[in-house]
């Protein structure tokens, strides 16, 4: 083993905290507007329940930044599993989301926000971190697909993000 996987299976203990932030491709159904690019970010904190395997509370954030602010933001719990000693991981999450768009056809300002009701929420990643040395901190990039399950139409999303993980 290189000394990258050896530090992979002792890092993947005790108190878990990942950062992701990157690229996001956003079709919001709930609006009337068409597809988008736009960003994602989020925050997860929780702990190891056994080597390679993390269990979070979930904070998950996505947005067009444009004119039509389009965004949905979802909290609920995310499991994350190392595939140790590669330090290759696979996550999913479930939660409720809720979301929000303008309405840029009344210039009524009390109108103009339209939000939906919460639905539920998932997301699924694939992600590699390279370990630090000398450092409980990885980074890397990962590959994120969301989905929210609206009233008013469905959510997707997919990311490239990159994460910043201790554990």
């Amino acid at each position: 083993m290189t000394s990258q996987e050896t530090r992979a299976a002792e890092v993947h203990t005790g108190t878990f905290v990942r950062f992701h932030l990157g690229y996001a491709y956003l079709v919001a159904k709930f609006s009337p507007y068409g597809p988008t690019g736009g960003s994602n970010f989020g925050l997860a904190i929780g702990g190891t329940l056994t080597p390679g395997l993390a269990l979070a509370g979930l904070l998950d954030f996505a947005g067009d930044g444009s004119d039509e602010g389009i965004f949905v933001g979802q909290y609920g719990l995310a499991l994350s599993y190392y595939f140790l000693p590669v330090n290759v991981y696979a996550g999913g999450s479930v939660g409720v989301a809720t979301g929000e768009y303008q309405d840029l056809s009344t210039n009524d300002a009390d109108e103009r926000e339209v939000e939906t009701e919460s639905a539920f929420s998932y997301t699924v990643s694939l992600g590699y971190e390279y370990l630090f040395k000398d450092s409980a901190w990885g980074l890397g990039p990962s590959v994120r697909f969301w989905q929210s399950m609206f009233d008013e139409g469905r959510f997707s999303a997919t990311t490239v993000v990159l994460s910043a993980t201790h554990h």
